[in-house]
């Protein structure tokens, strides 16, 4: 979900950091070499390391990592060294390459890095490729599968051994057995589906300045209150309600802060003092991301493979360009000719998840872009400080792994590069909400958090841009007596945190501010006495 348009924002609907650079090896030497029948027995030291967790079936209950993913690193290890002499045995009897071939694809499915076994190295990303597998159960469920179907293949290739001997035959026959009973389990213990930590509760809350106004959506009461200053009482803070139906997505204030954009599965709706709630946009294909452009005279958008640009009063279709050969995920523009763009490309048949970018005037892919994790769904823009031509994207994942910076700059009219450069280190616990960029000239990076099995948000993080550091952490679990399930601030240029934070009761909106400018300690705890207003929705 992505709750608030670039700028000093945040939203998230639901340990202390260091700065770590991001290493991530070409597509084209993870490519060549998935595509080699050259196998020299040193794939331990060809192979990076990369590895997320995702979370079970079951929201309530984190994966044990150590447990789940160390005996999976054991069972693959095993099944590796029987791969390694089955390969050997079948090379020697010959007539066999076909069957040797899917061996080696086999083990190259599940080649663990040497550095898998070390659980404090979750967000490193040294391999593209490696990263598809690892990064979480959806895509390691999927290699899986495909190495049960490449031991399909070598059933068939054993069927055309009529002349070897039978002994030998049978001791083959039994390796392979032994094999997809391994593989087997492997697919067992990764076949969990996946599901993303990020979730949408009962009340959305979203704020559109420091100072407000304020949008309190409810999704169980189909209702929509705005309060235009919510730090006085509510009896005058309060502005409108209005009925709406559906269970929004995503509620974007535009840059004025005189309209709100709802955003639901099929729909857009549109909220404005004048004109009140009313339907803006449907479409019977999903909406995948909605963006305010040209000075909120337009909204364009996100659709898996068409981008639609309507007039932000009326609704009409100005434009509508179809995408080929890729599904936009989410974007954000670059000034008005540009957009920078989380989408999946089938490349050879396969999905690859990159970071391109897309003339938005004709929808043509101008930089096809680099491979970034396969849980990638949210991305933010900022301008750099110096150099017109460099933007500072910064990228969150489903995963609730580290958010990443990367550089992403043009060259003249044609050339565009993509450069990794950080990820912001917010210890065990995992992050809730989209990163994104605050505090006067986005020189800090925001996330929410969690520590605990519910997933629910309790700490506010908040990192240095250009340096990954971290520079406060912000407990704010004491606010009430459960934790917030939707949390949306702002940090002014002063660095005072405004929060707005809804509650799993279904009734409980709260609103306070705190500053850490003057913070001596990285951590700080936001109380009940910070509190400035409760609102009933």
């Amino acid at each position: 979900m992505h709750t608030d348009h670039e700028g000093k924002n945040g939203s998230a609907v639901t340990g202390r950091g260091r700065s770590s650079h991001i290493d991530l090896a070409s597509d084209s030497d993870a490519d060549a070499e998935d595509d080699s029948d050259d196998d020299s027995g040193n794939d331990d030291e060809k192979e990076g390391s990369a590895l997320g967790l995702s979370t079970s079936d079951d929201r309530n209950m984190k994966l044990d990592a150590a447990t789940v993913i160390g005996d999976l690193y054991e069972q693959c290890n095993v099944l590796k060294e029987k791969l390694h002499s089955l390969e050997n045995a079948m090379s020697r009897l010959g007539g066999a390459q076909d069957a040797v071939r899917c061996i080696r694809k086999l083990r190259r499915s599940l080649q663990f890095s040497k550095d898998l076994n070390d659980f404090k190295k979750y967000g490193q990303i040294n391999d593209a490729k490696d990263d598809t597998f690892y990064n979480s159960f959806a895509p390691m469920k999927s290699h899986v599968e495909k190495v049960l179907e490449n031991a399909e293949a070598m059933k068939e290739a054993f069927h055309q051994f009529g002349s070897v001997n039978g002994c030998q035959l049978i001791s083959l026959c039994g390796s392979l057995q032994r094999i997809c009973l391994e593989t087997g389990y492997i697919a067992n213990k990764m076949s969990r589906t996946y599901k993303s930590v990020i979730d949408q509760g009962a009340i959305q809350v979203t704020l559109g300045g420091f100072d407000g106004p304020l949008a309190v959506a409810d999704s169980g009461a189909s209702s929509l209150s705005i309060y235009k200053d919510y730090q006085v009482s509510p009896q005058t803070i309060y502005l409108d309600t209005e009925k709406f139906f559906g269970t929004p997505k995503q509620l974007l204030w535009s840059p004025d802060n005189e309209n709100l954009l709802i955003r639901m599965s099929n729909s857009l709706s549109l909220w404005s003092e004048k004109n009140s709630v009313r339907e803006l946009f449907t479409s019977p294909i999903l909406i995948q991301d909605a963006l305010w452009i040209k000075d909120s005279l337009r909204v364009l958008v996100i659709q898996t493979e068409l981008l639609t640009f309507i007039d932000g009063h009326t609704g009409l279709p100005v434009a509508t360009l179809p995408l080929h050969g890729i599904r936009v995920v989410a974007a954000q523009g670059i000034g008005n000719d540009y957009l920078a763009c989380i989408a999946d490309d089938f490349l050879n048949g396969n999905t690859v998840r990159k970071l391109l970018v897309l003339n938005c005037n004709t929808a043509e892919v101008v930089y096809g872009g680099t491979r970034i994790k396969n849980s990638a769904y949210s991305l933010r823009l900022a301008k750099d400080d110096f150099d017109d031509n460099l933007n500072k994207v910064l990228l969150s994942f489903e995963d609730g792994s580290e958010p990443q910076l990367w550089y992403l700059k043009q060259s003249g009219l044609t050339l565009w590069e993509a450069k990794p450069m950080f990820k912001y280190d917010k210890g065990p616990s995992l992050c809730v909400s989209p990163a994104s960029f605050a505090g006067g000239t986005n020189k800090l990076v925001v996330c929410v958090a969690s520590y605990y099995e519910s997933l629910n948000a309790d700490t506010i993080w908040v990192w240095s841009t250009d340096e990954a550091m971290l520079i406060h952490r912000v407990d704010i679990e004491k606010v009430h007596s459960s934790l917030p399930i939707s949390v949306s601030w702002k940090i002014d240029d002063f660095w005072q945190l405004a929060l707005a934070a809804a509650y799993d009761d279904g009734k409980t909106v709260k609103t306070g501010k705190i500053c850490f400018f003057d913070s001596i300690d990285a951590y700080q705890e936001m109380t009940k006495s910070d509190i400035q207003a409760v609102l009933k929705t």
